[in-house]
């Protein structure tokens, strides 16, 4: 039987660049036991990303594509797609567009001209399990949140830092 593989959705406007994000994903999947096969599915920019692929499992990024404001398409395009992982790519460390990026919760950033097999791999499984540990959570919580309104009880939880007062009363 043939393992799942995890698709990896890249948008960058550079070819060349996703031949090699392929050749890195592959190498990492051939050295690594722990990273599974992955198959990379590229689009230009985010205006096609959607048609490219509309269920990701992860999404890398590259910053430095023809955006005028890539802080503000990829906050656009996680509205989007809020369930996949997005890795930012980028080409020099442009600290503006990585600290927006990360406040709009990228999953990682990592220097593109850095990147090798292992790295690039790594960061794509950590993605997706912290995805999928999030997803959990987020489950958990709303099975914590019926079990509390289905409660006869009082139930509360009052903050004790400033400004005091009651977070929750069921």
């Amino acid at each position: 039987m043939e393992e799942p593989k995890v698709t990896v959705l890249l948008i960058d406007e550079n070819a060349t660049e996703a031949a090699r994000i392929r050749a890195l994903l592959a190498e990492g999947h051939g050295r690594l036991s722990t990273v599974p096969a992955m198959e990379l599915l590229h689009a230009p920019d985010f205006s096609q990303a959607k048609a490219v692929c509309r269920a990701p499992d992860v999404t890398l990024v590259s910053l430095h594509q023809n955006e005028s404001n890539p802080a503000a398409a990829l906050k656009r395009f996680q509205a989007d797609l809020p369930a996949a992982p997005v890795i930012i790519l980028n080409g020099h460390s442009e600290a503006c567009h990585i600290q927006a990026a990360i406040q709009a919760g990228v999953a990682d950033c990592l220097e593109s001209s850095q990147l090798n097999a292992r790295s690039l791999s790594l960061a794509v499984v950590r993605a997706l399990e912290n995805g999928r540990i999030q997803q959990q959570f987020a489950e958990s919580e709303k099975r914590f949140l019926r079990l509390l309104a289905n409660s006869p009880d009082l139930i509360y939880r009052y903050r004790l830092v400033p400004p005091r007062g009651f977070e929750y009363v069921s």
